[in-house]
């Protein structure tokens, strides 16, 4: 499997999008083409009764030779009891055409965590066997941050520097969770802004080769592309729990910040899984859902981002989108470059498709989409509590109301959570109007002191703080 990027670069091998992250020219890493499952691999996968099998099944046509023969070892690595229990990724069952794909149960409480988990051990066996080093960069909007340095820390070749807003209503425990982490190799900045103000600088940092190459520096953001791929696994694993044969249909509501979840879905749909549609479920920070109703990809650069009861999707510009638009556009790399020239720092922040025939595209593949107010959200999680017996997080019941309002009748619809709601105590109690019982490891969490650096949003005082902290290539 060699990857082309969407804005048009040559075509790299699955260990360089792993190391390199991204191309030069900003664009992001696809697969030249999808693999797809033949019928008898599906009813192999419906029959498979361990997480670590679906997901060799998934990744191993998508990595180079090396990789494979060592695959199974990492995802044994990667997802064990200790880190996720004694259940990897359980499906349960709401009501009648209704399952919580539970994704949360990791080491930081987050989705993150399945795919950072994989990428912290693939990274781990290639920066060995090529005897390198590397400096990850994170951008996070919550859960990334904390999910990548319990995923990277203590890897002896690897050390991380994790961005994050001071604008994006992130909760006490997501902080905790990483500005908590005393260690010599992992290092917190806190950039005065939004989300996107840190993930401009993440790409501008990142688009800088001869900056990149003299640091050594990586990306674990989903917009590496192993992220995606470790993200379908539970896609395919979701499905084949819930199918009884290889062509049942299934639903999937995501709740959506990034796009790099809901991309995983589509790989899954694109590998021959029947996936009928990808609901994708956004909160007030609404870019997506206008965008699949209208056509019309508008950042309004001019608005203050929404400070939500759903931090991780306190966004504007979907990073991982790139990928579906270059699929939409026939992998036209220079209508993607144009595209996206709009949504870049001093540009307008917004583009129309909805006149050209490639919109169609995406109703074709079977997106709908939708967007609440934190009343909502907040409403949804006490309908939750009430009618199913759960308590979800805020992202989830975003998700969980979207799949309310797209029923189908005879197609179940797995909700994908976020997080556990141990990491949004205040919504949960302020929806539930009482407090779910905490749990020891919460009230642990909350004992950490919190170290940090502040910084200003820009891209030479990040690039200084690197030069200071880490040493050159050799």
């Amino acid at each position: 499997m060699l990857y082309q990027d969407t804005r048009g670069g040559p075509l790299v091998d699955f260990p360089t999008t792993l190391l390199k992250g991204i191309p030069e020219n900003g664009g992001l890493y696809i697969p030249e083409k999808w693999p797809v499952f033949t019928e008898n691999q599906k009813r192999r996968i419906l029959r498979m009764r361990r997480y670590t099998d679906v997901a060799y099944a998934v990744l191993a046509p998508y990595v180079d030779e090396e990789t494979r023969r060592v695959l199974k070892r990492l995802l044994k690595r990667a997802y064990t009891r200790k880190k996720f229990g004694s259940a990897i990724v359980p499906v349960k069952k709401l009501d009648q055409e209704l399952f919580l794909l539970k994704v949360s149960q990791g080491p930081t409480w987050a989705f993150k965590d399945m795919a950072l988990q994989l990428l912290g051990e693939l990274l781990d066996f290639w920066l060995e066997k090529k005897d390198r080093y590397l400096n990850i960069i994170v951008a996070t909007s919550g859960d990334t941050g904390s999910a990548a340095i319990e995923a990277l820390r203590g890897k002896k070749r690897i050390s991380i520097i994790v961005l994050s807003p001071s604008q994006g209503n992130m909760s006490e425990a997501q902080m905790r969770q990483m500005y908590g982490v005393h260690d010599k190799k992992v290092f917190n900045i806190i950039i005065e802004g939004d989300f996107d103000d840190a993930q401009d600088i993440l790409k501008a940092i990142m688009r800088d080769d001869a900056f990149k190459n003299e640091y050594m520096l990586g990306l674990v953001n989903s917009i590496n592309w192993s992220r995606i791929i470790a993200q379908t696994a539970y896609f395919v694993w979701a499905w084949s729990r819930i199918a009884k044969g290889p062509d049942d249909p299934i639903i999937f509501s995501v709740p959506s910040g990034n796009f790099g979840d809901a991309h995983g879905a589509f790989g899954a749909k694109m590998m021959g899984i029947p996936i009928e549609h990808i609901i994708v479920a956004t909160n007030e920070n609404d870019v997506l859902d206008r965008f699949f109703k209208t056509g019309r990809y508008d950042a309004r650069v001019n608005e203050p981002l929404a400070m939500t009861d759903s931090p991780s999707m306190n966004i504007k510009v979907a990073s991982n989108f790139e990928r579906l638009l270059a699929e939409a556009f026939r992998r036209n790399g220079k209508m993607v470059a144009h595209l996206m020239s709009h949504m870049g720092a001093g540009a307008n922040g917004w583009f129309d498709i909805s006149a050209l025939p490639e919109f169609g595209y995406f109703a074709k593949m079977g997106f709908l989409s939708d967007s609440c107010s934190d009343a909502q959200t907040r409403e949804a999680i006490n309908v939750a509590y009430g009618r199913y017996g759960v308590v979800i997080d805020p992202h989830t019941a975003v998700a969980l109301r979207a799949a309310w309002k797209y029923p189908k009748v005879g197609t179940p619809i797995a909700i994908v959570e976020t997080a556990l709601w141990e990491k949004f105590p205040a919504t949960i109690k302020e929806s539930l109007g009482f407090m779910p019982p905490l749990s020891s490891k919460y009230r642990t969490l909350m004992r950490r002191k919190k170290r940090f650096v502040r910084m200003e949003a820009d891209v030479e005082a990040v690039k200084g703080f690197i030069a200071e902290k880490f040493k050159k290539a050799a």
